[in-house]
């Protein structure tokens, strides 16, 4: 199973049909979804402008233990600290694996890029 958020400023409509040929399906909140890990994305503020309001979803946060119901959190990084994430959950929870997936990016992608480029 396969749980993708839909919100209208994460995933446009015209994507949805894509995804969903891929056996994903949509949610319209975190609240009560039983997951093994919830991979977080971030708001690109960057490219909002520099007084965008951050337009993060109501029920989509990740603030305190109850709100991962028991998941492991991921997220790529940098976070909007306090809009995506609280910085207790990001960085001493012990459900975040957040500090992990930094560490490990680097030899990952560097993996992945090698296993590619090696491919005949």
């Amino acid at each position: 199973r396969h749980p993708m958020i839909k919100s209208s400023c994460v995933l446009p409509a015209h994507l949805q049909s894509f995804y969903k040929e891929f056996g994903c399906e949509f949610i319209h909140s975190l609240k009560g979804v039983k997951a093994d890990f919830i991979m977080m994305l971030r708001i690109q503020k960057e490219r909002m402008g520099a007084s965008a309001k951050i337009p993060f979803p109501e029920g989509f946060g990740i603030f305190t233990e109850e709100d991962l119901n028991g998941a492991f959190l991921m997220h790529p990084g940098p976070i909007n600290e306090g809009v995506e994430v609280s910085e207790f959950m990001a960085y001493k929870s012990p459900k975040s694996l957040i500090s992990k997936q930094v560490e490990n990016g680097v030899t990952v992608r560097s993996a992945i890029i090698k296993f590619l480029s090696e491919a005949k």
